[in-house]
């Protein structure tokens, strides 16, 4: 395959438009929200999950304490981790 040709299949559509339609229709039923408001969601603003409650601040906390255990008793934990 040429270049060129690579190129002119890139431009293709990847998905026949009644297809795309139909899909799409039948993945908002099974979410049970309209085409609307999945449009909607599509675009939003993406996200990190950072912006969310999480527990990395705990979790930091308690391999830094296992550290200082691990330094202090000359022992490992390895618990889940």
């Amino acid at each position: 395959m040429t270049r060129d040709n690579a190129l002119a299949a890139l431009n293709e559509p990847l998905y026949d438009s009644k297809d795309l339609a139909a899909d799409l229709a039948f993945f908002c039923k099974k979410l049970g929200v309209s085409e609307n408001e999945f449009h909607s969601y599509m675009n939003e603003p993406n996200r990190h999950y950072t912006d969310f409650a999480n527990w990395d601040g705990r979790r930091k906390l308690i391999k830094s304490l296992q550290g200082i255990y691990a330094r202090l008793r000359g022992k490992n934990i390895n618990v889940y981790s």
